[in-house]
């Protein structure tokens, strides 16, 4: 069986449910609500129910092409952008027309969902993304995260309160900006397409066979290049610092990189202007909105002496010292082990930390 992950805000961690179970029977009416664009197998739902995250979990799929457009600045824009991909998936890809559901997506831009008859992974849907980014400057290349959760349609923004809703093609083409944003003032109840296509070959590519590996061998390659980091940095802080962590625990992980900040000698200003600039590339990564600027700030006042980092609660739970769990997970030997490694060595000691970081470094 298939599951997917609902969430009541970006913050709550959210239930999984049968992927066939319709989403909007547990909707409350004016609530901001998020599903999941992956799916996740019977393994992940236990992993689920074991730690209440899907922290770590890699290797989901998908029966969708999502293509999201955002642009705070110009609404246009991304307007503009999902009418010339809608053009193009039709003309030069051999999509039909109504097989193409187009959004608004309740604040900041559009998006364009195509059912497909087949699962793809989010590597696949990477290349998509990446063949078709050039060409369109509000594309949202950050879809492809295995754990990545979008609006559910007709639940509105908590800010603009504006709602997801569906538009037919012409819409998205013909309507006036101010005649799409009077139309999402409310929920719209309009049939959406449930046709679905086979995946373009000339936009997705086959799925790469599955490797395995030996537990001393696991390691995954990223872009995150741990040779370049700062010395001053350990690779979990250069992950961190890097938004490898839920949105759920986006707090826990802007107090952990304060405290090494201030620890390191960097003034309130310089903690500042640093947390600020992960909370854009979080912003930017998983489609939500930047944390607010006094919460950075409430963050960044953090004193160094009263909170270590996350590792602590680790050695509070388990009895270790924070140096050995260190040593155990962020200044490992090589050749590296992931956090799945670890944790199967070392049984569940690493789960808060699994919490923690998400999507999971590749090479932590």
């Amino acid at each position: 069986m298939l599951y997917q992950v609902l969430r009541e805000t970006v913050k709550s961690k959210g239930v999984m449910i049968p992927y066939q179970e319709d989403v909007t029977k547990y909707v409350k009416p004016n609530k901001d609500y998020y599903v999941s664009l992956y799916q996740y197998t019977d393994e992940h739902k236990k992993l689920f129910d074991e730690r209440g995250s899907v922290a770590g979990i890699r290797d989901t799929t998908t029966d969708r092409l999502y293509f999201d457009f955002d642009s705070k600045d110009d609404l246009e824009a991304a307007r503009k952008d999902a009418v010339s991909l809608a053009e193009d998936l039709i003309e030069n890809h051999s999509i039909p027309q109504e097989a193409i559901q187009a959004y608004y997506t309740g604040r900041k831009g559009f998006a364009l969902e195509i059912k497909l008859n087949t699962r793809i992974t989010p590597d696949q849907l990477r290349s998509t993304i990446h063949k078709l980014s050039p060409k369109y400057s509000t594309l949202d290349t950050q879809v492809v995260d295995p754990n990545r959760i979008v609006r559910v349609p007709n639940t509105p923004h908590p800010d603009s309160k504006l709602y997801k809703v569906a538009l037919e093609l012409w819409e998205l083409d013909e309507l006036a900006m101010a005649n799409i944003l009077q139309i999402a003032e409310n929920p719209r109840n309009v049939p959406t397409k449930v046709i679905s296509v086979n995946p373009p070959k000339s936009l997705v590519a086959d799925p790469k066979p599955p490797t395995v590996s030996r537990i001393h061998s696991i390691k995954m390659s990223n872009d995150l290049d741990y040779s370049r980091k700062p010395k001053f940095l350990t690779n979990c802080r250069l992950a961190l610092q890097n938004v490898y962590f839920s949105d759920a625990s986006r707090s826990t992980a802007f107090l952990c990189l304060a405290a090494t900040y201030k620890n390191l000698g960097f003034d309130l200003e310089h903690v500042y202007r640093m947390l600020k600039g992960v909370a854009e590339l979080q912003s930017k990564r998983s489609n939500i909105d930047r944390f607010p600027d006094e919460e950075i700030y409430k963050h960044s006042r953090v004193k160094r002496e009263d909170y270590s980092s996350p590792l602590l609660k680790i050695h509070q739970k388990y009895g270790w010292e924070e140096g050995q769990v260190q040593e155990n997970i962020c200044n490992h030997g090589h050749p590296p082990l992931t956090l799945m490694g670890w944790s199967l060595l070392l049984k569940d000691r690493n789960s808060v930390f699994a919490e923690l970081l998400s999507p999971l470094p590749k090479e932590c």
